[in-house]
């Protein structure tokens, strides 16, 4: 079965056709896959987060409300958990230890950006 894959709008076709001598008019399968890359989307709509390196206070600013804030340390345990509620989010970071952290901001379409941050 040969395959034939092509791009539209942001989204993957893939089509399988096979030759069959009955019937002489054969319909082929398609599927569409809509792919989601990690490439951080969410930078394009103005997101400023502040002030980095931190050391009682983080705010992310420029995101849509519903957004989830995630910041996990390094080890991938989440410390804080927020969900956006306006423009503007503070988050406090004065209880975390000196150190890297991963700062996860996922939109209510699945959009992620993710970004470095430093607590003094």
């Amino acid at each position: 079965m040969p395959l034939r894959m092509t791009e539209n709008n942001g989204r993957i076709w893939v089509t399988s056709s096979y030759i069959c001598p009955q019937p002489q008019k054969v319909t082929s399968n398609v599927i569409g896959i809509k792919i989601k890359t990690g490439v951080n989307n969410l930078k394009s709509n103005k997101i400023s987060i502040y002030p980095n390196p931190t050391q009682t206070t983080l705010t992310v600013e420029g995101v849509t409300k519903g957004t989830i804030i995630q910041l996990k340390d390094v080890l991938g345990r989440q410390v804080i958990h927020t969900i956006a509620t306006a423009n503007k989010t503070v988050l406090h970071t004065a209880q975390l230890t000196a150190g890297n952290y991963l700062l996860i901001l996922t939109t209510t379409d699945g959009e992620v950006m993710t970004e470095k941050v430093v607590k003094e």
